[in-house]
């Protein structure tokens, strides 16, 4: 069965993955967000159903993937409806705002056998790929303080360039 993506959240944050939605063809059913207005271009992109309530989403028949961009607190409710309706999930961070809950979320999604996916690109940046690579040599590790450049307009983080109006 195809990846049929229900989407809960159209702020923000939304418009990052429904621009991967759109460069990889997937096929975006139902958006629910209580604005609208907030989803309106991306119901005309994708040609998707409209619903102000996450619960549209995880109960509709055709979707098969939850894809969870509201805000944090609410990412633990909408997650673990969305697996009890036996969806997987794809959930923007902060994953929950408790550490229990999320573990909760992952053993529910372990049990039945469904993916479920934090959203943080900042994994497939250079740095953090070295410094993955780095780990098995490093040893035990106290403490990590990290500085990041998040870019904006134009430029692409994903080169490991940044621009010299950052640099301190």
């Amino acid at each position: 069965m195809p990846n049929t993506i229900g989407v809960v959240g159209a702020g923000g944050i939304s418009n990052f993955h429904f621009a991967a939605f759109e460069q990889t063809g997937a096929r975006v059913r139902i958006i629910a967000d209580p604005n609208r207005a907030n989803a309106q271009r991306h119901l005309d992109a994708f040609g998707a159903e409209y619903a102000a309530d996450y619960a549209a989403v995880v109960s509709h028949p055709d979707v098969n993937t939850v894809a969870v961009f509201a805000p944090s607190p609410l990412h633990y409710e909408v997650s673990r409806a969305a697996l009890e309706h036996g969806k997987h999930v794809i959930c923007e961070k902060t994953l929950t705002l408790d550490p229990e809950q999320s573990f909760e979320l992952g053993w529910l999604a372990e049990e039945r056998g469904l993916c479920f996916y934090t959203s943080y690109m900042k994994r497939f940046f250079p740095a953090a790929r070295r410094a993955k690579e780095l780990m098995p040599r490093l040893g035990h590790i106290m403490s990590v303080y990290c500085r990041t450049y998040q870019g904006m307009g134009g430029i692409d983080v994903h080169t490991g360039e940044v621009p010299e109006f950052f640099s301190p």
